[in-house]
Formats: C-alpha cells, structure tokens, sequence
C-alpha cells in the first residue's frame, strides 16, 4: 500500500467516525450548541481525502477518500447556506402557554383555554 492509500483510508475512518457521533447525538435530540469540532474534523477529512488523491492511490484508498471528500465538504456546506436562526422560544418554563386552537386527531376542532385548570 502506498501513502496515498492510507490518506484514503484514515479520511474513510476519519468521516465514518464522526457522521456517526453526529447522526448519534441528532438522534438523541442532544445537538451540540458548539458545532465547529464536529464540522472541523469533517474539513480534514475532506483535506486526507484529496491528499490521497494527489499522492498515488489505489481503489482501496481512492473509495474511502472519495467518500471523505464528499461527506467532509457536503455537511459544512449544508450547515453554511443553511438559513435556520436561533430563535427565542415563544413560551418558557414557569410562563402561562398562550391560547390557541388547532384540530386534533378526530378533525374536531379544540382550544385549550377549554383545558383550564385540569392538568
């Protein structure tokens, strides 16, 4: 195996790895508020992977580049052009929730000022 081949496959190790910690924590809904690690570790993976490319590789470095490459550079993008703000949330713990009125399972309409006082 040549340099190149082991770029590819520390940046195939590299992206698996952390797509996986982060699909991890989404699926805990436990997103980190610092993101910039996780994207971090996503553009080196990105920069193993074209190394590997620029140094003589095979198949067996170029497969696992190549998806370094892609997903290293495909998730900050997404993150970049993204245009989801952090907003103030509209209720907060120990605030009155505002009315409001919304059909529920049965297409029936309900209003939760009629909940007043029950739990």
């Amino acid at each position: 195996m040549v340099i190149g081949d082991w770029l590819g496959l520390a940046s195939g190790i590299l992206i698996v790895l952390v797509t996986f910690l982060w699909f991890r924590k989404i699926s805990a809904v436990n997103v980190p508020r610092n993101r910039i690690p996780y994207f971090g570790v996503m553009l080196v993976a990105a920069v193993l992977g074209i190394a590997a490319f620029m140094f003589d590789t095979s198949w067996v470095g170029g497969l696992p580049a190549g998806l370094g490459i892609f997903l290293g550079l495909m998730f900050p993008a997404l993150r970049l052009q993204s245009s989801q703000d952090k907003n103030t949330p509209s209720v907060t713990v120990g605030q009155p929730v505002l009315n409001f009125t919304a059909l529920d399972d049965k297409g029936e309409s309900f209003n939760l000022e009629t909940m007043t006082g029950s739990p």
